[in-house]
């Protein structure tokens, strides 16, 4: 396609060589614009290759720099340009012996004008009822359980501590007894030791009971709220757009 650029240039540099109506200086100038443009045009630098085409052309307007800038903007991307440069061309050489690619390059550059990509349909945003997570519901009841539940086996801990206490009391001032001691002070402290560590081991042991049972109770509430408010949900909102290619 380049080699085609660069014998349109040729073309287009006789066309102004053959403009013997205009003085001979507008004719070197747009002679010399041309090549600078096609010198952009060999590497890729379109926009500055456009620049001088045209500026060419204000000086000299010859059909073949017309396909020169029609294929500078194609390069670039810019399909309505193009399309308008191309028409231009065979408008001014309808028997240019480039005219069959040239169709084929307006056929193009229509499909890729048309090519506008449309913005999605903006859409209301779908009015959702805000839920606390399933897991929020009863969890408070059920933190509040596991508490009452772990103080209270830590109570029972301490019940069967002093438990163990009151036995070994026992245990000290019968053996005490059995081996002919008699009743004395500190056999009566003994004693008295004995019976409070059993009076603070049914204490604990009764109060870790009730928090036990009672914490299970608060977490089962618990529970059963969350399960009751754990029903699955379905939101959603579909943002649609359309494409035309």
């Amino acid at each position: 396609m380049r080699l085609a650029l660069v014998c349109v240039i040729v073309l287009a540099h006789a066309g102004v060589a053959r403009a013997q109506s205009q003085p001979a200086d507008r004719s070197a100038e747009a002679q010399r614009l041309a090549e600078q443009g096609l010198s952009y045009y060999k590497i890729g630098k379109y926009p500055e290759a456009i620049t001088f085409f045209e500026q060419a052309y204000l000086l000299q307007p010859v059909p073949g720099l017309l396909y020169n800038l029609a294929q500078a903007y194609r390069l670039k991307g810019d399909c309505a340009e193009a399309l308008r440069a191309y028409r231009g061309y065979l408008r001014d050489d309808p028997g240019s012996p480039q005219r069959t690619v040239v169709e084929a390059h307006i056929a193009e550059m229509e499909k890729c004008k048309t090519r506008v990509v449309e913005p999605p349909a903006q859409t209301q945003p779908a009015s959702v009822p805000v839920h606390p997570p399933p897991a929020a519901r009863g969890g408070g009841l059920r933190t509040i359980g596991i508490v009452t539940m772990a103080a209270g086996a830590v109570l029972g801990l301490v019940g069967a501590y002093f438990a163990i206490q009151s036995a070994n009391a026992a245990s000290d001032v019968n053996a005490f007894l059995a081996a002919g001691g008699t009743w004395n002070h500190d056999i009566d402290d003994r004693d008295a030791e004995g019976r409070r560590d059993q009076t603070l081991a049914i204490v604990f042991s009764a109060v870790g009971a009730v928090a036990v049972v009672g914490g299970g109770v608060v977490w089962i509430a618990g529970w059963r709220e969350g399960s009751d408010e754990a029903q699955p949900r379905g939101y959603g909102a579909m943002i649609t757009g359309r494409w035309a290619f």
